[in-house]
């Protein structure tokens, strides 16, 4: 499954990437249905609001970053995330069953959550949100760098 919204035109006239649907990651839609968890990867076509437009201005030395790493077992294969995407940026908008809610509670004080941003998979950074879910669907070991915050904005 695939879409685009109709407002694409508009996204890449602002800098943004165009709203897309895809199926979840790594499992199909229909699995996650079945199973009645969150799909683990879905770009939803909504306007971006305020607090996440902010967001995207963080510069790198104002950033916090997070570094998770998980790996992916045949009982555990999906992250979990939700996620909006911009051009080099995925923004967590939710946290569902999978390695990432794993991950947060083992980890409480460096918890992924919403507003953070992926921004970079196992030393690939600066490109195309596209690249980063390649790279997140490939690959079963994943060093995930997360944009948590920005000391001068508050998301």
């Amino acid at each position: 499954m695939l879409s685009v919204c109709c407002c694409d035109e508009k996204r890449r006239e602002d800098g943004m990437a165009p709203c897309v649907v895809q199926d979840p990651l790594p499992a199909s839609l229909t699995d996650s249905e079945s199973t009645g968890d969150i799909p683990c990867f879905y770009l939803p076509p909504e306007v971006v609001d305020e607090s996440l437009e902010k967001a995207r201005s963080c510069t790198e030395e104002d950033a916090t970053k997070l570094i998770v790493s998980v790996s992916k077992t045949p009982a555990c294969s999906d992250l979990g995330l939700v996620i909006r995407q911009f051009s080099n940026r995925l923004v967590v908008a939710g946290v569902g069953p999978g390695l990432i809610s794993n991950w947060n509670e083992k980890h409480p004080e460096r918890a992924v959550t919403n507003n953070c941003q992926l921004i970079e998979v196992n030393g690939l950074r600066g490109v195309h949100g596209d690249e980063l879910v390649q790279r997140i669907k490939r690959l079963d070991n994943l060093r995930l760098t997360f944009d948590v915050g920005c000391k001068s904005v508050s998301v």
